[in-house]
């Protein structure tokens, strides 16, 4: 069974294509994966001190039983990745087409009691990317504004097969381009470069 395994990976991946609007505020305390009538909680207080210390509670070695030895390493690693996001390209990525279509998308693997999921998974990414650490998977999750932040896993493993997130093998050079997150890295970095002057000049000063 890899279903936590794939989910804890695709939060890292789809995260970037969010922004923000105007919700209460609040802040995820626990991390419900749900699958059918099937829940286990996972306090985020616990992920933050297995990404920091290696600990691991009794919640989290529910988890992590999941997973192979070296997936514990790979999902322990992710954890470390923090992105240092410029918030004015993330806003001008975020506004566009491309991003807008796969938000609508992403946002079916979160459920909410009310109608606000976008909004709520907008704000997460905003506040995240604004944390001192940057936007990772713990920052997304501790600015998600809601106590919980529940998980559909079916739902999550659809959205990763519509967006090829867990394939194993790497596209080919000639498809690379076609993939929706390799256009979304794409515009993100031009949005970042957009208007900058570089002083130096690339084969040295004449």
């Amino acid at each position: 069974m890899r279903y936590l395994h794939h989910l804890v990976l695709s939060i890292s991946t789809c995260v970037i294509l969010l922004k923000t609007t105007s919700i209460p505020c609040f802040a995820a305390e626990k991390i419900i994966f749900r699958y059918g009538v099937f829940e286990e909680s996972l306090p985020v207080a616990d992920l933050r001190k297995y990404a920091q210390k290696g600990e691991v509670s009794s919640s989290l070695q529910f988890v992590l039983k999941f997973f192979s030895l070296s997936e514990q390493k790979e999902f322990h690693q992710a954890l470390q990745v923090k992105m240092p996001l410029e918030l004015a390209a993330l806003d001008k990525l975020l506004n566009t087409e491309l991003a807008k279509e796969n938000l609508s998308v992403v946002s079916q693997g979160i459920a909410r009691r009310d109608s606000a999921g976008v909004q709520a998974l907008n704000a997460a990414v905003i506040l995240g990317a604004n944390s001192q650490e940057g936007l990772g998977i713990i920052s997304f999750i501790e600015a998600y504004p809601s106590q919980r932040l529940v998980i559909n896993i079916p739902a999550v493993l659809k959205i990763a097969s519509k967006l090829d997130i867990f394939s194993s093998e790497i596209p080919p050079k000639d498809n690379l381009s076609s993939t929706s997150l390799w256009q979304i890295s794409v515009q993100y970095q031009k949005f970042v470069t957009e208007g900058k002057e570089f002083s130096a000049c690339l084969f040295g000063d004449f």
